[in-house]
């Protein structure tokens, strides 16, 4: 976002502030990414996970790590749970299932119940 204002900016003051503030950015995200990095090297449980999914094709480091904090239930779960957990699993469509679909999408759309984690990341 900071990086199209730096674009559209017209006058060169406003364009070196938001340069400046996207190197603070971009430091900071480097630093937020090797600390998380260096938590997962620290843990044999995550590094474990964290070879097992980066030797899947497509999937780096940062797939790989949102995974770990998201999913924590990942290799506890047959593919059918994990499929049902983050929401791509086929659902019968029987009034009494929408209906409770519907409930729980509408709990969710609100912030309420569902334990609040977006697990679609790893669908991006």
């Amino acid at each position: 976002m900071e990086a199209n204002r730096r674009h559209q900016a017209r006058h060169p003051g406003f364009a070196r502030t938001i340069a400046a503030t996207l190197r603070a950015l971009e430091s900071q995200l480097a630093d937020l990414e090797r600390d998380i990095g260096d938590a997962v090297r620290r843990s044999p449980a995550w590094r474990e996970s964290d070879d097992l999914l980066q030797s899947v094709p497509g999937i780096g480091p940062v797939a790989s790590r949102t995974l770990i904090a998201e999913m924590p239930e990942l290799g506890r779960l047959n593919r059918g749970q994990v499929a049902a957990l983050v929401g791509v699993a086929p659902v019968n469509r029987t009034l009494r299932n929408t209906s409770l679909l519907r409930r729980r999408t509408d709990s969710l759309a609100s912030g309420s119940g569902g334990g609040g984690n977006d697990r679609s990341a790893w669908l991006l």
